[in-house]
C-alpha cells in the first residue's frame, strides 16, 4: 500500500465524524494530530486511535521532519590501493548484529561488493555476536559468491571449521564467471583451491562442473575444529601461464602453474566486466559451519 500524505490523512479524519468529534472534544486540531508522534497519538486517544488505524488499513503515522534527519544507508566505500575488498570495511558482516542472510546482502552487481547464496545444501551466512560471520549449509555444495572484480588477486581468509561434518571442506574460487550463461567460453568456472583436515586439492574449472589440472597434497598445518587458520590463494598471470600459490599461516604448500590457459581464461577485459570469487563448503551429510574472522581480496 502506498504511503498516504498528510493531506490524504486529513481528508480521512474529516470524513470520520466520530473520530473528528473526539479530536474536537480534546481541543486537538487535525493538523496538530497528524504532526504529533505515535506515542502522543496513543496517549491522547488510546483504543479509539487504534480502531481508527485498523479501519484505515493500518495507515502509517506521518511525523514531522526531524531537525536532524538520519543519514541515509550509504553504500560501502570504494576500494583503494591494493585492497580490492575487505569484509571489515566493505560489508556489514562483522557488525555483531545477529542475522541470517539466506539470499543476499549488499549490492550484487559487477563490483557491487555484495554477497549472494548459491547451490545446494540450503546455504546461508549467519552474522555472529563475536563479530565473525559463518557459512552454514547442509548436504551439498553450499557457497556464497562475492561480487568483486578480480584478476590477478590474492584471496586471503581467516577461518575455522566450527564443527565436524562428513565430507566437510573449505573451497575457494577466483577469476570465476560461472553463472554468466551461454557458451562454455563465457562461463569459466575459475581457478580453485579446497582444503580439509587431510590436505588440499586444486583444480581448474573449464566451465560448469568440468575440471582438469588437478593437484593435491598435504598442508603445513592440520586444521582443528574451532581453531582459526589463515589461508592465502594467489592466482596471477605469469607470461603466457597462470601461477597459483597456496599458503597457510604464512607457510607455502602449493605452487601450481597452468601452462596452457584457454584464451577466455586470460581475457582480462571479460573479467573486468564481471567476475566473482566464491567461498564454498562441500558436505556429505548433516550440517557444517565455517566461521570467518576476515576475508580480503588483494591485488597480486
Amino acid at each position: 500500500m502506498a504511503r498516504k500524505t498528510a493531506k490524504d490523512i486529513k481528508a480521512l479524519i474529516e470524513a470520520d465524524k466520530q473520530f473528528k468529534t473526539k479530536l474536537d472534544s480534546l481541543n486537538i486540531k487535525v493538523d496538530d494530530f497528524i504532526a504529533a508522534s505515535e506515542e502522543t497519538k496513543k496517549a491522547n486517544l488510546n483504543e479509539l486511535y487504534e480502531e481508527w488505524k485498523r479501519k484505515n488499513e493500518g495507515l502509517p503515522d506521518v511525523p514531522p521532519e526531524p531537525d536532524n534527519p538520519p543519514e541515509p544507508d550509504n553504500p560501502p566505500p570504494e576500494p583503494t590501493g591494493d585492497v580490492l575488498y575487505d569484509s571489515h570495511i566493505h560489508s556489514k558482516l562483522h557488525d555483531g548484529n545477529v542475522r541470517t542472510i539466506d539470499k543476499s546482502e549488499g549490492i550484487c552487481t559487477p563490483n557491487g561488493l555484495g554477497i549472494e547464496m548459491h547451490a545446494s545444501g540450503n546455504p546461508k551466512v549467519v552474522v555472529n555476536t563475536d563479530n565473525t560471520f559463518s557459512l552454514i549449509c547442509g548436504a551439498g555444495h553450499g557457497r556464497f559468491y562475492g561480487y568483486v572484480l578480480n584478476y590477478d588477486v590474492i584471496l586471503e581468509i581467516e577461518a575455522a571449521f566450527w564443527n565436524q561434518a562428513p565430507g566437510q571442506d573449505l573451497s575457494l574460487k577466483v577469476r570465476s564467471r560461472h553463472n554468466e550463461g551461454g557458451a562454455g567460453s563465457n562461463r569459466f568456472g575459475g581457478y580453485g583451491l579446497s582444503i580439509d583436515r587431510t590436505g588440499y586439492d586444486a583444480k581448474r574449472e573449464i566451465c560448469h562442473n568440468e575440471h582438469d589440472q588437478s593437484q593435491s597434497g598435504k598442508l603445513p598445518v592440520t586444521p582443528k575444529t574451532q581453531e582459526y587458520f589463515t589461508l592465502k590463494f594467489t592466482v596471477k598471470d605469469q607470461g603466457n601461464a597462470v601461477r597459483q600459490i597456496g599458503e597457510m599461516n604464512g607457510q607455502p604448500f602449493m605452487n601450481k602453474v597452468d601452462n596452457s590457459p584457454i584464451p577466455y581464461m586470460v581475457d582480462r577485459a571479460s573479467f573486468a566486466n564481471q567476475s566473482y570469487y566464491w567461498v564454498r563448503s562441500n558436505i556429505d551429510s548433516g550440517s557444517g559451519e565455517i566461521r570467518i574472522k576476515s576475508l580480503r581480496l588483494l591485488k597480486a
